[in-house]
């Protein structure tokens, strides 16, 4: 299955990328797999996770927990 056919939700955000220019020459680009979508007094937290054939369901989301908890924290 495909995730469009198992999620009944809107992904909304997932990532994006964070870009400092540092001269004329030079730029960093950083990928964003954490962020948050604050509106009034609601915080919705996303985290990026990767599935494979050989991922465990149970691991995988723990993992997702452990990657928003730094957000949640300074949310709370």
């Amino acid at each position: 299955k495909t995730i469009a056919n198992v999620e009944k939700h809107k992904r909304e955000y997932y990532t994006g990328y964070i870009g400092i220019k540092l001269n004329s020459n030079l730029a960093c680009l950083f990928v964003n797999l954490r962020c948050a979508k604050l509106r009034r007094n609601e915080a919705h937290v996303f985290a990026g996770g990767g599935l494979t054939q050989a991922s465990d369901p149970n691991r995988e989301w723990e993992e997702t927990q452990r990657k928003m908890a730094p957000l949640l924290n300074i949310l709370s």
